[in-house]
């Protein structure tokens, strides 16, 4: 992510040229991505110990779900979505949503190299084109107005 390129982001730039506002929704994006993908991995892990049952599904994922690695995945994705919710107050949606799409290519990673799962090929170039919008959206300014509009 780019952030010195558009520098018309806040008239009160650095000598850097990142402004403060610019330097915390870069942070606030990272720990955005890291708590949800953290979260889905856990839920992952947490959830692999509930046998796929047809006759009462709800019981046995309601046990997998008080497991600790599922509590922890619920915990990260709370902490993800309050995250979301300041993240959303500096900047706009339009802006916001492209770079958490990430968090789609660090689940895939974890997947890949953490979970032992099979990536395909169609998931990798999936990937690439995710981090070609967030590349796009990087050069343009967060927040383009203090009013919503509806």
């Amino acid at each position: 992510m780019n952030l010195s390129a558009p520098l018309a982001w806040n008239m009160n730039c650095r000598a850097d040229g990142v402004s403060a506002n610019q330097r915390i929704i870069a942070i606030l994006i990272c720990a955005v991505v890291a708590c949800n993908s953290g979260g889905d991995a856990l839920l992952r892990v947490g959830l692999n110990t509930a046998p796929p049952t047809e006759i009462d599904p709800g019981t046995a994922y309601l046990r997998a779900i008080v497991g600790t690695a599922a509590l922890a995945g619920i915990l990260f994705l709370a902490c993800g979505f309050l995250l979301e919710l300041s993240l959303l107050s500096r900047a706009d949606l339009s802006f916001v949503r492209p770079f958490t799409a990430t968090t789609y290519i660090a689940v895939m990673l974890i997947g890949a190299f953490g979970l032992n799962e099979h990536v395909s090929a169609a998931h990798w170039c999936g990937a690439v084109l995710i981090v070609c919008g967030a590349f796009v959206v990087s050069r343009t300014r967060p927040l383009t107005s203090r009013s919503p509009r509806l």
